[in-house]
């Protein structure tokens, strides 16, 4: 996007992305080029076409489990929040992987209307008691309706490829900012997150 400029360190994680996928490329075509070789060497009875399939996907399934290229062609869009919605899950929480917690939570989230006219559905937060059972301290936790108040209708909304959460851009320019890597809420004077490191994206 022209108009908002992504730290260095996030854009250093997101080249770091984009050359580990190449990387897996390579390896996996290599893994399969060493099977083919073998089993032409070992395997004598094979025909002409089980030869020519094997070596089809062979070349094919290195770019579909690596993603090179479909999952590194750039989607970054933005969008206008048109509305706010509530929506209650239900999940279950392990303890260490040795017991399990059923909890309840509410997730907010925005109906946001994209630049080319296209209405998503982006999921921007969650509360409930799976907060408290990780020992997080959630202000108003329990009051999902005031954390309806976290975003307005005429909000922006911005994705960026490789990036975990979307950013949002309050209209109000007292309201907080979210950290794009891990997503916790900050006010508009911090630089970096508290919670992961990243820099904040500044608007």
């Amino acid at each position: 996007m022209k108009d908002i400029k992504l730290p260095k360190d996030i854009s250093r994680y997101v080249r770091k992305k984009i050359i580990k996928r190449f990387l897996w490329l390579i390896v996996l075509s290599a893994a399969f080029a060493a099977l083919n070789i073998y089993l032409w060497n070992e395997i004598e009875n094979i025909s002409i076409v089980t030869r020519v399939l094997l070596l089809v996907v062979s070349i094919i399934l290195p770019f579909i489990i690596s993603g090179v290229p479909v999952k590194m062609l750039d989607r970054s869009w933005r969008g206008e929040v048109i509305s706010t919605e509530i929506k209650e899950e239900t999940g279950v929480y392990m303890h260490g992987g040795q017991y399990a917690t059923p909890y309840t939570k509410h997730v907010i989230i925005l109906n946001v209307k994209k630049d080319n006219g296209k209405i998503c559905k982006v999921r921007v937060a969650e509360y409930g008691s799976k907060n408290r059972l990780r020992g997080e301290e959630v202000p108003n936790e329990g009051n999902i309706q005031h954390h309806m108040k976290d975003y307005l209708e005429g909000d922006l909304v911005y994705h960026f490829y490789g990036i975990p959460h979307n950013f949002v851009v309050s209209r109000e320019i007292h309201r907080p900012t979210n950290c794009v890597m891990c997503g916790c809420r900050h006010p508009k004077t911090d630089d970096k997150c508290f919670n992961c490191g990243y820099k904040l994206i500044k608007y």
